[in-house]
C-alpha cells in the first residue's frame, strides 16, 4: 500500500489521473496498492494525455483531486 498526502503534487492525488486510489483520513491523503498503480492521464493540458502514469509520477498539469482538502 502507498500513501500520498493531499500537497504532494503526484499523479495519485490528481484531479485528471484515473487509477484505482481512495481518499483517506478526511481528505488529508490518497491511498494506492502500490506507488506503482496505474492509471490514465486524462488532463489535455498536460504531455500524458491517454497514457498510463505511475501513481507517484508527475506532471505540470497536475490539479489537486477535489475530494481532497
Amino acid at each position: 500500500m502507498a500513501q500520498f498526502p493531499n500537497s504532494w503534487k503526484y499523479c495519485a492525488t490528481c484531479a485528471f489521473w484515473s487509477g484505482g486510489r481512495k481518499c483517506e483520513n478526511f481528505g488529508q491523503c490518497v491511498v494506492t496498492d502500490t506507488s506503482a498503480t496505474k492509471g490514465k492521464c486524462e488532463s489535455r493540458n498536460g504531455g500524458w494525455y491517454g497514457r498510463d502514469r505511475n501513481a507517484d509520477q508527475t506532471c505540470n498539469a497536475w490539479q489537486k483531486w477535489p475530494v481532497l482538502k
